[in-house]
């Protein structure tokens, strides 16, 4: 523990003003902060400034709500290396859906008797909101019992009070009337202090229930300070200006915008092709050119706004002809996020690319973190040595038919021997419900086999499930907090961009949640931005849906790039 005078950011970095006076704040604070200027980065100094001083006493925790798996995983491994594991251990970083779960499972008898679920209930994301069952849920339903038990209980009020001395929640421009309801009633009238960080700018959540007004909301009932964070970290200076253009309409009055860019430096391609046969031919080609020039493919995302299942099809044909691995988050859908597929595919990392010493690392961490002893945790690493050793022997011997699910199985049995089902139930509750590990086994083989029938080859499957080494194919809703260096948006079209609604950007016949839904997806990238559109998107194979293959593009939406 140092004194707080004496902290100075970690690893060496040099903190703009506001962003100083938001890591030492002892206040309740929301921070406006547009694309680029390092909100994850600022929430991991802050996370650092707390743990290390003492701000956040021992045992309290910290507690980081984000709105994407990937954006929670992101946050927390970035605490974890700017301030170890030590620190990092008292750092929770889950998404609304976690943090509500996690509430209902702790405290299911808390609940009156017709909103209780069994031991072993499902999440069913077709469940309507006004159907409650005992054996399954929605996430929406989950959020309604996660507040009802915070109301009928004042224990657990207490008890998470007490827990969490500090609050982070991301993205908060998107958060919806039930997500605040939560975080209100737990930490409104406590001694938590809670930092909420978002932008107006990027409010692409209106259709799921973002509430207008939000942030303005937060500053009064929580007495916050307002700090605004006005640079761009992120994108090159031609990026920067399209991300100023389209910021001028959606928020005239944003600091933004005011301080003008100069430069030359960011490479900008607005592409036009007959059809979607083209597109594909065209935009893997650049991709090759890319990863042959040194450009490393988990830098490269092909953002889409709707439907990537079906307008992707061609290009991802085009891609694995190529030799070119992609990675499609609408069909994985965080698969590697579970504990077992985590183990299992680090596991198969190390049989077949060994040595790979962050797996190896990731698997040691795992069962330092599960074990109930230091000498448990020592006898399971000592044990995966020897068992990579002899699961290396037998994949390259006659007796492993990489065709055949069964051989496969003996990998996953002997790993299962290491690693047993006791060995995981100390990770949450869920994981104790009778069939719960069986069941992601199951969803986990499935994918796996999926993918290597693809093309047989076991680190090409395990690149597309995880997205390592991959391109990646993500939906511009999924994409906010991310960055990569290229950044294709494919599709610029009315048919893809098309809204119900008539609330028009100020000046313009483009619909705000359009305009905003844009930003987002140019703002992603930080040294090149490509965006296409055809005359022709053909019918995909089996697609009986609504699909017009005529397209034009969207000429209101190109105008701020040109």
């Amino acid at each position: 523990m140092i004194p707080q005078e004496d902290w100075v950011p970690a690893d060496g970095l040099t903190l703009e003003p506001n962003a100083n006076k938001v890591v030492r704040s002892s206040k309740n604070i929301v921070v406006s902060a547009g694309p680029g200027a390092g909100k994850t980065e600022l929430l991991a100094q802050r996370a650092d400034f707390l743990l290390r001083t003492g701000s956040c006493r021992y045992p309290q925790r910290i507690l980081a709500i984000s709105f994407k798996v990937d954006a929670a995983r992101n946050l927390e491994e970035r605490v974890h290396k700017r301030s170890g594991g030590t620190y990092s251990a008292r750092f929770d970083s889950m998404t609304f859906d976690a943090f509500s779960k996690m509430i209902v499972d702790n405290y299911m008898d808390v609940l009156p008797r017709e909103y209780r679920l069994d031991g072993n209930y499902e999440i069913d994301t077709s469940l309507t909101d006004n159907n409650l069952c005992s054996d399954r849920t929605n996430y929406n339903q989950l959020k309604e019992r996660a507040i009802k038990i915070i109301e009928s209980n004042s224990y657990v009020l207490w008890s998470l009070r007490q827990s969490y001395s500090h609050v982070f929640i991301d993205e908060f421009q998107d958060t919806t009337d039930m997500q605040y309801r939560l975080v209100r009633k737990i930490f409104r009238e406590s001694n938590s202090v809670v930092t909420a960080v978002g932008d107006e700018k990027q409010k692409i959540m209106v259709w799921a229930g973002a509430l207008e007004g939000i942030m303005d909301k937060f500053q009064g009932d929580f007495n916050a300070n307002k700090i605004s964070l006005y640079r761009n970290f992120r994108s090159l200076p031609r990026l920067q200006r399209i991300q100023q253009n389209i910021a001028r309409i959606l928020d005239p009055n944003s600091g933004y915008i005011m301080n003008p860019v100069g430069g030359a430096s960011g490479d900008l391609h607005v592409l036009s092709y007959k059809s979607d046969i083209e597109e594909a031919e065209g935009i893997s080609r650049m991709i090759q050119e890319w990863i042959q020039s040194g450009t490393n493919p988990n830098e490269i995302a092909i953002l889409v706004r709707q439907q990537p299942e079906f307008i992707t099809v061609p290009l991802v044909k085009e891609l694995r002809k190529r030799g070119i691995v992609c990675y499609s988050e609408a069909k994985i859908q965080d698969l590697s996020d579970e504990p077992i597929a985590m183990v299992a595919f680090n596991f198969l990392r190390l049989v077949f690319r060994h040595p790979d010493s962050e797996a190896y690392i990731k698997l040691k961490q795992f069962a330092e973190h599960v074990s109930a002893s230091d000498a448990i945790a020592q006898k399971i690493t000592n044990g995966l040595s020897e068992l990579i050793t002899s699961m290396e022997k037998y994949v390259n011997s006659e007796a492993f038919d990489s065709s055949s699910n069964d051989a496969w199985q003996v990998l996953f049995n002997q790993l299962w021997t290491l690693f047993p089902e006791s060995l995981f139930h100390s990770i949450s509750d869920k994981y104790q419900q009778e069939g719960y590990i069986r069941k992601c086994q199951e969803k986990m083989y499935k994918a796996f086999f999926a993918e290597l029938r693809v093309d047989g080859d076991p680190s090409a499957a395990l690149g597309r499930l995880s997205g390592e080494g991959a391109v990646k194919i993500i939906t511009i809703h999924k994409s906010k907090g991310l960055e990569f260096e290229k950044v294709i948006l494919l599709g610029v079209e009315n048919q893809l961009f098309w809204s119900k609604s008539f609330d028009y950007a100020q000046g313009t016949k483009i619909p705000k949640e359009v305009l905003h839904t844009f930003f987002v997806a140019v703002s992603r990238a930080k040294h090149e931005l490509v965006l296409t559109s055809v005359q022709i998107r053909n019918r995909p194979r089996g697609f009986t849906g609504r699909w017009n293959e005529g397209r034009t593009s969207y000429a209101g939406l190109l105008h701020f790039v040109q």
